[in-house]
């Protein structure tokens, strides 16, 4: 086992979540489970079945002309197939309450069940099913897709949804971009819901993390990291170890010590405008 420690710090992240802990997400019905001990995660069993089912997590305060919100999209497959229109959404709203809601928002309509459809749509002073401005992908769902998502608000007047393959953001699916209302605003809530309509059998399962917020930009900054030799013991941000590297975290501003051992250290320093 290869025993050398990494560190690194994100400069630009506003928010990020790896469901480690708790974040204060508000869950509304029994659609969406957060997971903060086993898989670490944002569970979800999507369906129609008469009731109110979203969850939020309240970002306090968003840029109404530049943000990069970034997550880890994989559906899992469904259950009970029937031949009806489903509706997800995922995204940005400026309420914490559900889909029929009045509201504001930006995000990523998933129609499965029937329609199989992604659509990039906005919402100005409506529910989340009357878009103002709408695109849609020729990418088409599946009960089994997995996508790294990227929304990013590029102007007051502008936005972009991107689907990737990987989780580093470097292989583009389909990408596509909406003129959208200077109205649009007050976007604070990353919110995750479904459409109260009708019950039907089916369910999609599936689940959402690794999400990032980076507000005021609108690319996504790269990470600065540190890399030391073996037994080196040190203290500052979060700590994880996955296949052999321990890694500390760092959300915000904060202080990286050694407390014991000794050995190279390499320091890599990525920048961007």
């Amino acid at each position: 086992t290869d025993t050398r420690k990494m560190y690194h710090y994100n400069s630009s992240v506003t928010f990020e979540d790896d469901f480690t802990s708790d974040k204060s997400w508000v869950e509304t019905g029994t659609q969406f489970t957060i997971d903060t001990s086993t898989n670490n995660r944002l569970d979800f069993a999507l369906k129609r079945d008469g009731t109110e089912a979203f969850t939020t997590k309240d970002l306090t305060s968003v840029s109404d002309t530049a943000w990069v919100l970034r997550m880890h999209l994989n559906f899992t497959g469904k259950e009970n197939d029937d031949t009806y229109d489903h509706q997800t959404w995922f995204g940005l709203s400026s309420t914490n309450t559900n889909f029929m809601a009045t509201q504001d928002a930006i995000g990523l309509m998933v129609r499965w069940g029937n329609d199989n459809t992604f659509k990039a749509r906005d919402i100005n002073g409506n529910n989340l099913d009357t878009a103002a401005n709408n695109s849609q992908f020729t990418t088409s769902f599946t009960p089994t897709s997995e996508y790294w998502v990227e929304f990013i608000r590029v102007s007051s007047t502008s936005f972009t949804i991107e689907l990737f393959s990987d989780s580093t953001y470097s292989t583009s699916v389909e990408k596509e971009t909406v003129t959208t209302s200077s109205g649009v605003s007050g976007l604070r809530y990353i919110k995750a819901t479904t459409r109260n309509s009708s019950s039907r059998s089916e369910i999609q399962n599936g689940y959402l993390d690794d999400v990032e917020f980076y507000n005021g930009v609108t690319t996504a900054t790269p990470i600065t990291t540190w890399t030391s030799g073996s037994g080196i013991v040190a203290t500052g941000g979060v700590e994880e170890t996955v296949g052999g590297y321990t890694y500390r975290k760092f959300a915000s501003s904060g202080t990286f010590a050694v407390t014991a051992g000794s050995g190279n250290l390499e320091v890599l320093i990525v920048g961007a405008g």
